[in-house]
Formats: C-alpha cells, sequence, structure tokens
C-alpha cells in the first residue's frame, strides 16, 4: 500500500517537473530560435519573401517583432543584441 502511495507522489512530481520544465523552456527556445531563423531569412534559405514558409514564420515571431517595434525596455535591445549576433 505505501508502494502505490509512494509511486503515485513520484509520478505527481515528474508531471510538475515537466510542466515547469515546458513553462520555462518552450518560451525560451522560442526566443532563442529567432536566431538562427534570421541566418536563414537573411541568405534567402527560406523561400520567397511571399511563401507560405516565410510568411508563417512572420507570424510566428511577430510577439517578438511587436516587442522590438514597441521598444519594450531590456527586451527590445537585448533581441536586437541575439539577433545582430547572429546576421553579423
Amino acid at each position: 500500500m505505501n508502494d502505490s502511495h509512494h509511486n503515485s507522489g513520484t509520478s505527481a512530481g515528474r508531471t510538475s517537473t515537466f510542466l515547469l520544465l515546458g513553462i520555462v523552456l518552450l518560451p525560451l527556445l522560442y526566443v532563442l530560435s529567432v536566431g538562427p531563423v534570421a541566418v536563414l531569412a537573411r541568405n534567402s534559405l527560406l523561400g520567397p519573401e511571399e511563401g507560405p514558409l516565410y510568411q508563417s514564420l512572420v507570424v510566428f515571431y511577430t510577439p517578438l517583432e511587436w516587442c522590438v517595434q514597441y521598444e519594450i525596455p531590456v527586451v527590445a535591445p537585448t533581441l536586437e543584441w541575439y539577433v545582430n549576433l547572429w546576421i553579423w
């Protein structure tokens, strides 16, 4: 009986760990992915600007573009710095 209770707690612990990692890692990976995508776009490796892949990525990264466009303190200069690291 104690084993099933212990396993249930471990399972809940794992679930919360994965959930926490997802909440932290997914947004981080989203923001960090803009650098490599900027390189691909700059080198015309995403197809034409009016193409579906390019346009989908424009929509996908629109929230980050808004941060830069509206000069959100700390976020905008950090994003600009990060993208410039990739496209120098």
